[in-house]
């Protein structure tokens, strides 16, 4: 527990007591980065969504199958 928070400690004091930092990244980088995080979401989502509708299907084909054997 005293490490997470001495960890803690260090990662704020990093982010609020920035150095100079002499490093630039063009509008290219940027647009760059920008397109791969928007092609990994919509792949994702994608993805997701076919993954459901797939399951969806063997669902709604099994319990048609069972329908379609229920003697009533």
């Amino acid at each position: 527990m005293k490490l997470g928070r001495l960890f803690f400690l260090v990662l704020v004091m990093v982010f609020l007591l920035p150095g100079n930092a002499y490093a630039y990244i063009d509008p290219g980088s940027g647009a760059f980065v920008l397109q791969m995080l928007l092609a990994a979401f919509f792949g994702r989502c994608f993805y997701v969504g076919k993954t459901r509708n797939w399951i969806l299907g063997c669902v709604k084909k099994i319990i048609g199958c069972i329908k379609k054997n229920d003697p009533e």
